[in-house]
């Protein structure tokens, strides 16, 4: 039987409650546009090294399986694992720093000889570079399985439906670093523009870019039918690139998110395991504890939802060894969170000693 000593913190005036969020969650916004800018930047250069006109005279030849062969795809891993891997490394160094700041401030509040000491956090621990590696890699992968889908997709669709080459080239181009369907909402809105189709036909988000492309005069107002009869086939190009930019933006962001607050997480983590390294707490005596963020819907959804399809709500509590995984509902491993997108769960330490000590 344990008795628990939790360095949880209820913070005045924090709506949250936790320390533990406050930290993270704003060391995650901060992290976000780092990993976002470099996660833009890998596809941007992929995409900069296309040369349309070279792909516009295969497909205008008819010779569409010459054009993936084309295509400079060796670069490709290249580029991402380059952009990834910076912007990876600024996150956790970030984390790990504002994890042993937080380490310093509280814990030392409890611990003097962490109070009195320099603890900071280290970048050159193998297993952050073992993360950072792996990491890098899993994304990398993902990424350019995503990108060969989506370039094979606007090859095939431009084959079989027999579109015009400068369609078939801007399509394999506008196709980079988005996800199939993202691929499929670029193509219907290029359709539907080409068509001429009725300003109702098209989504808020889409008429909301729209808005760019017209007068300055005109900004104010909405978008109708006229705006759409009278753009040039360059000009509506210029409008489906827009909308392809928009929507590789939100597919970055998707991933920034997500990466973002892995790698606060792992340099959290990591900033514990160095500290038992270094003998500042005893790793016997120690535990984690997974606690969920009662303000995110998708980590602790209203009561009248019964919590369903949440898999972080059972987690709420459960405590771990110090370099012992969590087992999730669904039976997985995690050391720590995210347990899933958009996760915003978070680990709190909680010093324990045997009842009667």
């Amino acid at each position: 039987m344990f008795v628990t000593r939790s360095v949880r913190i209820n913070k005045a005036g924090s709506p949250r409650g936790f320390g533990e969020f406050d930290v993270l969650e704003r060391t995650a916004k901060q992290v976000r546009p780092i990993l976002r800018a470099n996660i833009l930047k890998g596809f941007e250069s992929f995409k900069g090294r296309i040369n349309l006109r070279e792909v516009e005279a295969l497909a205008q030849a008819g010779r569409f399986r010459e054009i993936e062969a084309l295509l400079p795809l060796t670069e490709l891993e290249g580029d991402l694992r380059n952009d990834f891997f910076r912007g990876l490394r600024r996150a956790v160094q970030r984390g790990g720093d504002e994890s042993a700041k937080f380490f310093r401030r509280v814990i030392g509040g409890l611990i003097p000889a962490i109070r009195e000491g320099e603890f900071a956090f280290s970048l050159t621990r193998p297993e952050i570079q073992a993360f950072l590696n792996t990491r890098t890699a899993s994304l990398v992968q993902g990424a350019t399985v995503e990108v060969m889908t989506s370039i094979r997709q606007a090859l095939t669709e431009g084959f079989d439906r027999g579109l015009p080459p400068r369609i078939v080239a801007r399509r394999v181009r506008n196709s980079i670093g988005l996800t199939p369907r993202q691929v499929n909402a670029v193509h219907r809105f290029q359709e539907k523009l080409l068509s001429q189709e009725p300003i109702s036909a098209f989504t808020p988000f889409q008429r909301e870019g729209m808005k760019r492309f017209q007068a300055p005069a005109d900004r104010r107002r909405q978008v109708d039918s006229d705006f759409i009869r009278g753009l040039t086939p360059e000009r509506a190009g210029k409008v489906v690139d827009d909308y392809e930019a928009r929507q590789l933006t939100m597919r970055s962001r998707r991933i920034a998110r997500t990466e973002a607050h892995m790698a606060v997480n792992f340099a959290q983590d990591q900033t514990w395991s160095q500290a038992i390294e270094e003998g500042l707490i005893d790793k016997e005596n120690t535990r984690r504890r997974w606690i969920i963020n009662p303000l995110t819907a998708c980590c602790a959804p209203p009561k009248k939802q019964g919590g369903a399809g949440c898999i972080c709500r059972p987690m709420a509590g459960v405590t771990a060894e110090m370099g012992q995984p969590f087992t999730l509902p669904d039976g997985r491993s995690v050391m720590h969170p995210p347990a899933h997108p958009h996760c915003n769960c978070a680990i709190a330490l909680d010093f324990v000693r045997p009842s009667g000590a």
